[in-house]
C-alpha cells in the first residue's frame, strides 16, 4: 500500500499507470510470488535447522540465521548486476547494511512462514494419528 501511496503523488505517468486495474492484479502477484519463494526458502531453512534441533525455537533461531544470511547472499548477488556502485561495496559492507535495513522485513516474512509450516505440520500430525 505505501507504493500505491507514494506513487500517487508522483506525477501524470503513473496516474496513468494506477488507474489500470492490471497493475493492482500485476502487484498483488508479484507480492504473493515474492512471498511464496520465500516460503519455501523458510521451509527447507526450518528443515535444515530440525535435523540439528529437535526443539521448535533453536529450530526457528537457527532457521532464520540461515534464511537471513541466504536472503541476504541473494541480494547482494543481484544488486550487483549493472550498479557500478554496488560491486565497489564488499559482501561484509552489504550485510552490515543488510542486518541494519533489512533484518525487519526478513523476521516478519520468516514468521509468518514458519508459523504456517508449524500449522501444516500439526495438521499433518494430527491427519496421520486419526
Amino acid at each position: 500500500m505505501f507504493e500505491i501511496l507514494f506513487l500517487q503523488g508522483q506525477n501524470d505517468a503513473w496516474a496513468a499507470v494506477l488507474a489500470d486495474k492490471k497493475f493492482y492484479a500485476t502487484l498483488a502477484a508479484s507480492y504473493f510470488a515474492v512471498f511464496a519463494l520465500g516460503y519455501f526458502l523458510a521451509l527447507a531453512c526450518v528443515g535444515a535447522a530440525e535435523k540439528f534441533f529437535k526443539n521448535w525455537i533453536l529450530s526457528y533461531i537457527f532457521g532464520f540465521a540461515v534464511y537471513f544470511a541466504a536472503i541476504g547472499f541473494i541480494l547482494y548477488a543481484t544488486s550487483r548486476v549493472g550498479s557500478p556502485q554496488a560491486q565497489e561495496a564488499g559482501i561484509l559492507e552489504f550485510y552490515k547494511n543488510f542486518a541494519r535495513f533489512g533484518i525487519i522485513m526478513s523476521l516478519q516474512t520468516f514468521t509468518i512462514s514458519f508459523a504456517f509450516i508449524r500449522i501444516a505440520k500439526k495438521k499433518l500430525l494430527s491427519a496421520a494419528g486419526e
